[in-house]
């Protein structure tokens, strides 16, 4: 009997199907990624390198209407954020590793997750360089306090009452908040939103992720805990290009609902004489509105 793979034994790495379970991998492991501003755009294939233009809104005004005058008509005044998309990440996985996925019990799902685990971070890495652009807030001794004086800066550079507030701290400074107690339970409070999902608690507005990736300066090292909104920040992606079938290429690009693309390839490497299989992105991040954001320091 001949041991031909069949569709059905090969369906584990058709990259449809690898794209779409990657892109739910990938959504689970970003912080800073899930809670910024994104721009995509479906409507043609990248070039890394190619820098595009995020749009951010002006200010609206609010005009009075008095007796017996025409109303005026405002012009809207909205600026452009540039984005290089100059990064592009990939991992790829070798035939052994695959021949290995297609036998019962299929150890594909952990490979393509493990995967995802690098990439996510590498977008966490690429947005969290931008932290050191915001404004620094002196820290106190007092965790609760310092978190209540970022939300009063907050309020004096007018960012909205209603919108959502972020923390991505370092856990040194999670251990210092819950010494303190300061974590409130959304559950216990009437009517409130329920957490981000993926934050480890509350405190004065903000929902807290708890980074690995918190940049630290100085020696002995200070972290700039960052405190934001989702206006701060902008991530980019586009998608790239898939290759024809008739370069010997099986290939898919998926995009989540957040805004974040993957594309997924399985081709024949002619060098290695080895079927291989490839995960990639492509993205840019920068600032987006430095008036949304603040650093906290914390030893």
């Amino acid at each position: 009997m001949s041991n031909q793979l069949t569709t059905t034994e090969n369906a584990p790495w058709i990259p449809e199907i690898v794209a779409n379970e990657a892109i739910g991998y990938l959504g689970s492991y970003l912080n800073l990624g899930a809670t910024v501003t994104k721009d995509s755009e479906l409507t043609g294939s990248v070039r890394v390198g190619q820098t595009v233009n995020v749009p951010k809104r002006g200010v609206v005004v609010a005009q009075q209407k008095t007796e017996d005058s025409d109303v005026t008509s405002q012009k809207i005044a909205g600026t452009e954020v540039p984005v290089t998309i100059d990064q592009h990440w990939y991992v790829r996985l070798s035939e052994e590793d695959f021949t290995a996925a297609m036998q019962v019990g299929s150890t594909l799902p952990g490979y393509v997750e493990d995967a995802l685990i690098v990439l996510a971070e590498k977008i966490e890495s690429n947005l969290a360089s931008h932290i050191t652009e915001f404004d620094n807030i002196d820290a106190g001794s007092d965790a609760i306090l310092s978190v209540q004086n970022v939300r009063e800066r907050m309020a004096s550079n007018k960012i909205p009452r209603l919108a959502r507030k972020y923390g991505y701290i370092h856990p040194s400074f999670v251990t210092e908040l819950l010494s303190e107690n300061a974590f409130v339970d959304p559950k216990i409070i009437p009517n409130n939103n329920a957490l981000t999902e993926g934050a480890v608690g509350r405190v004065g507005g903000f929902d807290l992720f708890e980074g690995q990736l918190v940049p630290g300066e100085g020696s002995p090292s200070w972290y700039q805990n960052f405190f934001y909104t989702r206006a701060a920040l902008v991530l980019a992606t586009r998608p790239l290009q898939l290759p024809g079938r008739n370069f010997g290429v099986e290939s898919a690009y998926v995009q989540s609902d957040a805004g974040v693309g993957i594309r997924v390839m399985r081709l024949y490497d002619d060098k290695a004489m080895a079927m291989v299989g490839q995960l990639d992105v492509a993205f840019g991040s920068a600032v987006m509105d430095s008036r949304q954001g603040f650093v906290l320091e914390s030893q």
